[in-house]
């Protein structure tokens, strides 16, 4: 990723879907590494500008995105890796989560105040809850109708009651809320904080108090969780790292270096790898989850925000942003909305990556 740059041979070749928007296929992104099994870039799929959450459904079928300055959802179908259908949104929708049990979409509107909840089956929005703060992520608990926001601008973690509809609770934390997850038995969420002091906290769900409060790296953001529950991963996004989170005693036990200005990161689902996106190294980072080193980097020409996995781990989709930035002091912390508006507006800015994972799923 950061010094393994490949060299890719591609032509572009449009084809449009009725009634979404177009699909763009670099032919030599379907070239796999000669006998090696390792990751690729398998498709290039046309969506909004500067997209930025993604997250695919349980069932495998389908991979949502959010496109922050077009104002949209895009919908791929993620057995033709074509783009079926897209919502139209009020304002700037940031980070996605499902509630596949509600049958809903969770989108944050940073600018718009609010958690967008849209209907996965039927592509339309089913409501607009007002919040209180900015809205930056968004975790869903996996048994019962509620999510949890962070806040960029404020020192509270929300609670919505998805159910209800409304707002029910705002949990004071240690500095602005960052990154959110909650762990699979949905026990405890995990929230990092742009905190000078703890900037990790761990809350419960039964009573929303605060269960323990420690740190992870320089400046922590999304935190992913490993399906069997042992271990929590933060990316750090200034100490270029990865927290590794012991979730039965909730403190921190080992730092994996990674990429510049890691972002974003998910668990595979088999839970043998963690895939980290870094801005400014313009690629994706494998953790091997046994041995707790680099399995592989793979490089990509693009500053990669959101991932996720299809179920079965054999692909990973990735949101592209922007193009790779040219300086190290750009703040790839918070999206810069100002990015793909008018005459900045770029084929280059909208396109969610296919990976084929390879062996490394």
């Amino acid at each position: 990723m950061r010094k393994h740059w490949g060299t890719w041979v591609m032509a572009w070749g449009l084809l449009v879907c009725s009634g979404c928007a177009s699909v763009a296929d670099r032919t030599g992104d379907a070239m796999e590494p000669s006998g090696k099994n390792q990751p690729y870039v398998q498709r290039r799929i046309r969506v909004g500008f500067n997209p930025i959450g993604v997250a695919a459904t349980p069932d495998g079928d389908f991979v949502y995105v959010t496109n922050s300055t077009s104002n949209s959802v895009s919908k791929i179908d993620a057995h033709t890796l074509t783009v079926v259908s897209t919502m139209q949104l009020a304002v700037s929708p940031i980070w996605i989560a499902l509630a596949p049990r509600l049958g809903l979409a969770c989108v944050t509107s940073r600018d718009g105040h609010a958690l967008v909840l849209l209907d996965i089956q039927g592509n339309y929005q089913v409501a607009s809850i007002d919040l209180p703060y900015s809205p930056e992520q968004v975790a869903v608990s996996p048994l019962r109708p509620v999510a949890y926001v962070t806040n960029g601008n404020a020192a509270f973690l929300t609670v919505v009651d998805l159910a209800k509809r409304k707002v029910i609770q705002n949990i004071a934390v240690n500095g602005d809320s960052v990154g959110v997850a909650v762990t699979p038995d949905d026990q405890f969420v995990y929230v990092t904080t742009r905190s000078s002091g703890y900037n990790l906290m761990v809350i419960s769900t039964s009573d929303h108090g605060v269960v323990t409060r420690t740190n992870a790296g320089s400046a922590p953001g999304s935190i992913a969780m490993a399906p069997d529950g042992k271990y929590a991963y933060v990316a750090n996004h200034d100490s270029n790292d990865v927290s590794v989170i012991h979730i039965p005693t909730h403190h921190p036990v080992l730092v994996i270096p990674v990429g510049q200005n890691p972002l974003d990161l998910k668990v595979t689902p088999s839970g043998r790898y963690v895939y980290v996106t870094c801005t400014l190294d313009s690629g994706v980072f494998i953790l091997d989850t046994g041995t707790h080193q680099t399995a592989f980097q793979l490089s990509l020409d693009v500053a990669p925000w959101g991932i996720d996995f299809a179920p079965d781990g054999a692909h990973a989709f990735v949101a592209n942003y922007q193009m790779k930035p040219n300086s190290a002091t750009y703040d790839t912390s918070r999206p810069n909305l100002t990015l793909g508006t008018s005459a900045t507006q770029r084929v280059d800015n909208n396109n969610l990556i296919v990976i084929n994972t390879g062996r490394f799923r």
